[in-house]
């Protein structure tokens, strides 16, 4: 692997060493500062004389001094970095680092702006020097192929608990256990840290701080440790490890959620990993229909099982002569926010595609409602085939508010194994009220993709083949082709009734509220005009009113806060 990297420390390959020898095979406590953690300082005693190697991060010294020192216990790794989280730990960060016992200080944040945070007077080589056995450097990086043999400790945008997994992991413990990894409360619950008033880096608005957890929760973790541990596990060449959240309450999705008794279970070797109880409600529920095939059905299981996101629950169900009775049984049993639909037979093209999906929907929080790539036929020998509804690489879908004037001109549907929906609207738009139903699988989804878009919510395209789906023979495909010219009759009739004004269209978040903003009648008339003429212009032009678009659109927020 290459060490050499500006990024890290000198002597890198050493410096994993040390670490390993730290965590010495041990199980790995990662202590955290949701508020859960105060069952912790309640019942450290019962891990008196436990073996385990602790970690923590940021406002370190609260958590050991309240918690660990109990038991006379201390943190044998910590992470604290980021320009503005430094400067109000560095006074413990170097005590730490000045005790006798063996212990690393990791940071991504050791070399260029120093000065800024510290004053010329400070001597960062003198530091270095005095603590180079102790110091640690990661990398971060947009690559979500990293870390690989080039840069090995290069890891996407995450945050501290995240980081310290990472290398908990790569320091070879044998099982990591994370307390206090809440990722954030529920609303209005005034005790967003534990022991608030003693955490240095804590906002004094509780409403603000949970914001700023549940941001950074729905985007640097939550998305992004998936992918990150592949990676890892690739490039180490390391055997997964078991990773517990004993957190009952935490929104941290990617591991099994634990209670504290399981927990203890496991860290005192009363109970194995594989025999304790995971609290997580799904967040995905990925419905598998069948005719029967169990060969089919065990295909797309073992397919799903390579999906890097983890948290969620397979459906089978046996089709019925009724679609939407199939459909009705399924969604019943249900648990997830979100639906994927994968029929016996089918799969997906790319390990991450749930995760992208998600990351994608929860970013987005409840104003975008489906998400959707392209699905391809497969030939009758397993060959890929065709990509169905191809155009829309080159003619790229518009997302959120502008889809509908993307969907009038191109009259697109969303292929039902290549899309991603809240639950709620899945429902609202598949079992209509007192409208004519139809018994035939594909028709209903185009139906369904036709309420969607006319109830005005709002869906966002991932450019990507994501999907596969079994050989269909010509009679299939002329029965569809037919279905999709009706599709699109009633695309025409809700085209027309708009521009005539005998309808008004809203847009609508997942909670079926009404947002603001509608339909022009302009921007659908001479969308593709603008769209030629805009592509004509020298790029310069294109940046420069794209500029002013955006200041135009500050200045009237401005106005009207």
């Amino acid at each position: 692997m290459n060490w050499n990297h500006s990024k890290y420390l000198s002597g890198t390959r050493n410096r994993i060493d040390h670490l390993r020898k730290i965590i010495a095979g041990r199980p790995v406590a990662i202590l955290a500062a949701g508020p859960s953690i105060n069952e912790l300082e309640k019942r450290i005693e019962e891990l008196r004389h436990s073996d385990i190697c602790y970690f923590g991060m940021n406002s370190f010294l609260v958590l050991e001094d309240n918690i660990l020192k109990k038991i006379d216990k201390r943190y044998s790794v910590i992470l604290a970095g980021g320009n503005r989280g430094l400067p109000p730990v560095w006074n413990n960060i170097v005590d730490f680092l000045n005790r006798s016992e063996d212990n690393f200080y990791i940071s991504s944040f050791l070399g260029e702006g120093f000065e800024d945070m510290f004053g010329p007077e400070f001597d960062l080589q003198k530091f270095l020097n005095k603590y180079d056995e102790k110091l640690f450097t990661i990398g971060v990086t947009d690559d979500r192929t990293l870390p690989d043999n080039n840069r090995p400790l290069h890891f996407l945008p995450s945050n501290s608990l995240a980081c310290l997994i990472y290398l908990a992991i790569i320091g070879n413990a044998s099982k990591i256990i994370i307390f206090g990894g809440d990722g954030h409360v529920k609303k209005n619950n005034k005790g967003v840290y534990y022991r608030p008033n003693e955490y240095d880096q804590c906002d004094p608005d509780p409403n603000k701080a949970n914001w700023i957890l549940t941001y950074d929760t729905n985007n640097h973790f939550n998305p992004v440790v998936p992918i990150s541990l592949r990676n890892i596990y690739k490039t180490y060449n390391l055997e997964p490890i078991p990773i517990l959240n004993c957190s009952e309450v935490s929104f941290l999705t990617p591991f099994p959620k634990i209670s504290y008794n399981d927990a203890f279970a496991v860290l005192l070797d009363k109970k194995k990993v594989e025999d304790v109880s995971d609290l997580r409600i799904p967040t995905a529920s990925i419905i598998i229909p069948h005719s029967g095939n169990e060969k089919e059905v065990q295909h797309t299981l073992k397919n799903i099982a390579e999906q890097s996101y983890s948290n969620y629950e397979t459906i089978v169900i046996k089709r019925n002569a009724n679609f939407l009775d199939t459909m009705k049984t399924a969604l019943s049993s249900a648990r997830g926010k979100y639906i994927f639909y994968c029929p016996a037979g089918d799969g997906y093209w790319h390990y991450n595609w749930i995760n992208s999906c998600l990351e994608v929907l929860e970013k987005n929080f409840s104003k975008l409602s489906l998400v959707w790539g392209l699905s391809q036929n497969l030939l009758p020998d397993g060959a890929p085939g065709r990509i169905d509804q191809s155009y829309q690489y080159s003619s790229f879908p518009l997302r959120g508010k502008k889809h509908i004037y993307y969907w009038l001109k191109k009259k697109n549907f969303f292929p039902p194994n290549a899309l991603c929906v809240r639950k709620e609207v899945l429902e609202k738009c598949m079992f209509p009220a007192n409208e004519n139903t139809s018994d035939i699988e594909f028709e209903n989804w185009l139906n369904f993709s036709l309420r969607f878009n006319i109830s005005g919510y709002l869906p966002a395209f991932i450019p990507e083949t994501a999907a596969y789906h079994k050989w269909q023979d010509n009679d299939q495909e002329k029965n569809d082709s037919e279905l999709l010219n009706t599709y699109k009759n009633k695309i025409n009739n809700y085209k027309n009734r708009l521009m005539f004004g005998r309808a008004l269209h809203h847009f609508r978040d997942s909670d079926n509220d009404i947002l603001p903003g509608k339909f022009y009648l302009g921007v659908f008339l001479f969308y593709n005009l603008a769209k030629k003429i805009r592509n004509k212009l020298p790029r310069s032009i294109q940046l420069y009113l794209e500029t002013l678009k955006l200041k135009v659109k500050k200045m009237v927020k401005i106005r009207l806060a």
